[in-house]
Parts: structure tokens; sequence; C-alpha cells
């Protein structure tokens, strides 16, 4: 069984794809955290307030 060839733009293009499929990643989890303060910090407010009350 024979490795087969893929010619060096296949090879950059591969290249490429990966390491923006990991940029996107690291973009995405940074997106989630935000959102996750945005969400949590009105709810924390809130308790608050209702424990004040």
């Amino acid at each position: 069984m024979s490795i087969p060839f893929i010619n060096k733009y296949a090879q950059t293009q591969i290249a490429d794809f990966v390491q923006q499929s990991f940029t996107l990643k690291a973009e995405s989890e940074r997106l989630l955290n935000v959102a996750k303060r945005a969400v949590e910090s009105p709810l924390s407010k809130m308790k608050t307030q209702v424990w004040l009350t």
C-alpha cells in the first residue's frame, strides 16, 4: 500500500483550512464566553434584587 501524492497546492489549501479551523474555534469559544457573561450578569443582578425585596 502506497501513500498517495498530494500536490503542493492541495497541501497548502489543507494547511490553510486547518489553521483557519483553529482560529475559528478560538473565536467561537471567546464569543460563547461573551454571551455567557451577557446572560449571567443580568441574572445575578435579578437574584440580588429578589433577595433585597
